[in-house]
């Protein structure tokens, strides 16, 4: 038996990312590009301070963008 993933694909990789800094915001932006999914883990008591993102961005995350949020 032989186990593969989504569209009959062997192997793959995954992206997961914490605290929801600013710079995810570029991150996003080439994962978009490239087609590529990842997971933003976010720190609750993080948002909407200097430096990270704010919760007002958090709607404008693509579809294939996890961001579980961490209290």
């Amino acid at each position: 038996m032989e186990y593969l993933y989504p569209g009959g694909l062997a192997k793959a990789i995954t992206f997961s990312y914490d605290d929801g800094q600013v710079y995810d915001r570029r991150l996003i932006e080439i994962f978009n590009q490239a087609g590529f999914k990842g997971t933003f883990h976010l720190n609750s008591g993080n948002l909407d301070k200097d430096g990270y993102v704010q919760k007002a961005e958090l709607p404008t995350c693509t579809p294939g963008t996890k961001l579980p949020a961490m209290v």
